[in-house]
């Protein structure tokens, strides 16, 4: 399924070329491409649990997929995000 909603950009991109509705095909390729993250993140949170789960727990499993959950939540959303505050400041430094 993830890799469907993927793919689903590229047959987009073809289907859009050339057409000069670039705008479109960037908007709608964002949103596809941040489904699929989120349903990678979740494969991702739900196999780590799994694995933990079957090897040590169901606490172990609980643990694990939150802590997944928590770094993913940092690298994918906080981290962009402070990192694209802390540019815009250094442009708006910059330019006055």
């Amino acid at each position: 399924m993830v890799t469907a909603v993927l793919m689903s950009t590229v047959v987009m991109h073809r289907s859009f070329f050339q057409r000069r509705i670039k705008y479109q095909l960037v908007r709608n390729s964002d949103l596809l491409l941040r489904w699929t993250l989120v349903l990678v993140g979740l494969i991702l949170i739900g196999t780590l649990g799994l694995v933990f789960d079957l090897v040590l727990g169901g606490w172990a499993g609980a643990v694990a997929a939150g802590a997944a959950a928590l770094v993913l939540l940092l690298l994918w959303i906080v981290v962009p995000q402070r990192s694209r505050r802390l540019a815009v400041r250094r442009k708006l430094e910059s330019s006055t």
